[in-house]
């Protein structure tokens, strides 16, 4: 374990506190904005006598370490006889577009994950895929699997992210072991999930990817609608207050303001951030009287905007208050349009370079998509002039409602009972 847990947890009364002393629940969360969709969810497992183990990749570690919550990553299941993966991690290292966020876990993450590709496909499938996809390409299911097998839990609990995520759901699956998928966004950004034989629950932020899943095939009896527990805190008022100071302080108290959600793409559209960028840049000048909050994504490299019309956030500020404080929100495919949506903001996806599945802003109707970079424009006259056509409810207490969910599968419950009651509830 890296970080000793804290002593104190702030967590939501459970309406009905199950025991859960004994029980071992296993958590995966790929960067920062997933795991701050399990932190609520965990503490509440906590609060219940539940030992939670928690694999954090990527961004979610400095989220675990500034919380003081216990976390484990690919270096804690690195065995002897890994000497050949992690001087493989160390080479693939060397071609990250920005540096490790820490050598040893990024080592351990691109040998071990290299490793299970040719332990998997052979070494030349492994190479030619690799060559294609890059990280894309890998799914770690040996590597999982070595971590059930050491932790042993009686729950498996994932976000919607592939690689390591949907790799501890399949190996769960092998080993017999229940596995429950948190879907922060929609269905369509989670393919995968309609598989019946992927995960056995699924808990998902809103009726509407409810019914996505449905109509794509999944049982419904394996579907719990509980909203995302990473947007609990977006409805506290507190946030309208420091937005407001926010604006003052910059003097952007009469000026439309447009929060750009900058997010790192898949190979061969690397360059479209940037190109988002110019293009918004360029609209500054074209309309004096606008405004541009730029936030980009904690694993992206910072780059340098100098205009007066912008503020380049250092990644310190609260996203919820960047949020209240605009009034509307670009990005490509990123969560934060969903977040921005929930609390009533215009959303416009520039989009039309990426694949279906990776734009569910656009699918389920939440966002203005802007068809080519020159329907930027429009798309950003129309949001500033009209309210959004569509919004969601963030539904309350939605760390409780997975909480329960789990507790659930953990109590040994028959599944499909507490399934039906969870639902009539």
């Amino acid at each position: 374990m890296n970080i000793a847990l804290s002593g104190l947890h702030y967590y939501l009364p459970l309406r009905v506190q199950k025991p859960l002393y004994g029980k071992r629940a296993f958590f995966v969360a790929y960067g920062g904005a997933h795991i701050q969709m399990q932190i609520p969810v965990i503490r509440q497992l906590q609060a219940q006598g539940c030992e939670c183990v928690v694999l954090a990749l990527t961004t979610a570690q400095p989220v675990m370490r500034r919380l003081g919550m216990a976390y484990i990553g690919f270096a804690d299941l690195v065995e002897p006889g890994d000497e050949e993966a992690l001087a493989l991690g160390k080479i693939l290292s060397a071609d990250l577009p920005t540096p490790p966020i820490d050598e040893a876990e990024t080592r351990a993450y691109l040998g071990l994950s290299y490793r299970d590709l040719e332990w998997r496909l052979g070494k030349n499938e492994a190479a030619e895929l690799y060559a294609r996809k890059n990280r894309q390409g890998f799914e770690p299911v040996t590597v999982m699997t070595r971590a059930l097998l050491k932790y042993a839990p009686d729950v498996v609990v994932v976000s919607s992210a592939p690689r390591a995520e949907k790799a501890a759901v399949i190996a769960a699956r092998q080993l017999g072991i229940p596995a429950a998928i948190m879907i922060d966004l929609f269905g369509p950004s989670c393919p995968w999930a309609v598989d019946a034989h992927y995960a056995d629950l699924l808990l998902v932020f809103s009726e509407i990817t409810r019914d996505y899943l449905v109509a794509q095939g999944r049982p419904a009896e394996d579907i719990v609608v509980t909203g995302n527990p990473a947007l609990d805190h977006l409805s506290d008022t507190v946030w309208q207050g420091r937005a407001k100071a926010f604006l003052e302080a910059q003097g952007w108290e009469n000026n439309p303001v447009i929060l750009w959600a900058s997010n790192p793409q898949l190979p061969g559209h690397e360059a479209l951030p940037e190109a988002v960028e110019a293009e918004l840049l360029r609209l500054l000048q074209k309309h004096p009287e606008w405004r541009l909050v730029a936030r980009f994504h904690p694993s992206e490299r910072r780059r340098a905007i100098r205009s007066p019309q912008v503020y380049t956030s250092t990644g310190g500020e609260e996203l919820a208050m960047l949020l209240h404080a605009s009034d509307c929100c670009v990005t490509i495919n990123s969560t934060v349009g969903l977040e921005a949506a929930c609390i009533g903001k215009a959303v416009v996806s520039v989009d039309y370079a990426v694949t279906p599945h990776l734009k569910p802003l656009e699918a389920l109707g939440i966002s203005l998509s802007a068809g080519s970079m020159e329907a930027v424009e429009d798309c950003l006259m129309r949001a500033l002039s009209a309210p959004p056509g569509r919004s969601f409810r963030i539904r309350a207490h939605a760390g409780r409602e997975v909480s329960e969910a789990i507790s659930g599968m953990l109590g040994g419950v028959p599944r499909r009972s507490w399934l039906q009651e969870a639902c009539s509830a």
